[in-house]
């Protein structure tokens, strides 16, 4: 009997090893699981990241190529220099009204002109129905520039 129940010790210490290593196997895992979890997650974000950071440098690239076209280079217009800004004769006319915070229309003998100006004195204190003289320049693009405007 003695015989009996040391072999039943060594079976069952054989059956605890087997379990620790079983258990120590299993801790490795769940490690391996973890850090493959870990690295997924690093390359999702880092994914996010380099998205978001190339957008942002996409974004600068094409900012910088719409802005070195916007303006033409010094000298370089389709018109010849001289013809680039005409000096107009003065005009009279009757203020109609504001078209928006820089343009303004005005009632003269030859029909509606609309006029540009840039100083808001202008704005305040132009009123409509009166008469003024208008002095301006037009533009290489066509638009009637005020240089000043006598009442």
């Amino acid at each position: 009997m003695s015989e009996l129940l040391q072999k039943s010790r060594e079976a069952n210490q054989q059956l605890q090893k087997k379990i620790e290593q079983k258990k120590g196997n299993l801790r490795n895992s769940e490690e391996v699981v973890q850090n493959t979890i870990w690295d997924i997650q690093n390359l999702i974000i880092w994914g996010d990241t380099m998205k978001i950071l190339k957008k942002a440098v996409l974004s600068f690239v094409l900012a910088g190529v719409l802005l070195a076209n916007s303006h033409p280079a010094a000298g370089a217009t389709s018109l010849p220099v001289n013809k680039v800004v005409t000096v107009q004769k003065p005009i009279s006319g009757t203020f109609t009204g504001w078209a928006d915070s820089h343009s303004f229309e005005a009632k003269t003998p030859r029909g509606y002109k609309v006029f540009q100006t840039y100083n808001h004195w202008y704005f305040t204190h132009l009123k409509e129905g009166q008469h003024y003289t208008f002095f301006n320049v037009t533009n290489r693009y066509g638009q009637n520039i005020i240089i000043k405007i006598n009442k």
